[in-house]
């Protein structure tokens, strides 16, 4: 049973440092949820009540010691853990929302997983932020192309789900064009150069002359 709104219980998670945390779990929780076929109502709400599960009322702080150390951190504070491996957000991203419409974060990850996923096969993908198209409307947009990396089945079934259509064989080809076309601006950004292209114009030189 529900003891608290979920104003109630996202205010206390603000209150002991727990936001950020609270908001991406229950992001990917909506997501394998959302995932399993339930409704997208449903599966918010499930993930609600898990979090609540999770996340129970901390206990009361200890008294505060005199000469404490000015700046020391709080035991409830705690830093958001980075999304992916070995690349963080780019500086050109600015700001990002704490959240934004989940049609929108799944039409960014469905627009941006080729260019953005590495994928290094029994190894863990990785994660590069900066060739994405354009920063992500949301944390949860972020936590959405970790969830894509790793159950690209499940992500393919939310997509076809939120936007009927999408994923079908011409779109399978479009991404795999994108794909393509960017791993040819690496490699020449890599060699320095572009591939001169051929502009010799055709000849009648085999051809028949007449007497």
């Amino acid at each position: 049973m529900v003891s608290e709104t979920k104003r109630e219980a996202a205010l206390r998670w603000k209150r002991e440092g727990r936001i950020r945390k609270v908001v991406a779990d229950r992001k990917r929780w909506t997501l394998e949820f959302f995932a399993d076929d339930l409704p997208k109502a449903e599966a918010e709400e499930r993930a609600f009540e898990r979090a609540l599960e999770e996340y129970p009322p901390l206990p009361p702080p200890p008294p505060k010691k005199r000469g404490r150390k000015k700046g020391s951190k709080s035991q409830g504070q705690s830093r958001e853990p980075e999304v992916g491996g070995g690349h963080g957000v780019p500086p050109s991203w600015g700001t990002i929302p704490e959240s934004a419409s989940f049609d929108a974060e799944v039409e960014w990850v469905h627009q941006n997983m080729v260019l953005v996923i590495e994928e290094r096969g029994s190894r863990e993908p990785e994660f590069h932020w900066d060739r994405a198209q354009k920063a992500a409307p949301s944390h949860g947009a972020r936590n959405l192309m970790q969830f894509a990396a790793t159950n690209r089945a499940g992500f393919m079934n939310m997509l076809q789900r939120v936007k009927p259509g999408a994923g079908g064989e011409d779109d399978i080809v479009r991404r795999e064009k994108v794909k393509i076309e960017e791993i040819k601006r690496i490699l020449e950004e890599l060699r320095g150069t572009k591939e001169p292209q051929d502009t010799t114009e055709e000849t009648d030189v085999d051809s028949p002359k007449p007497d």
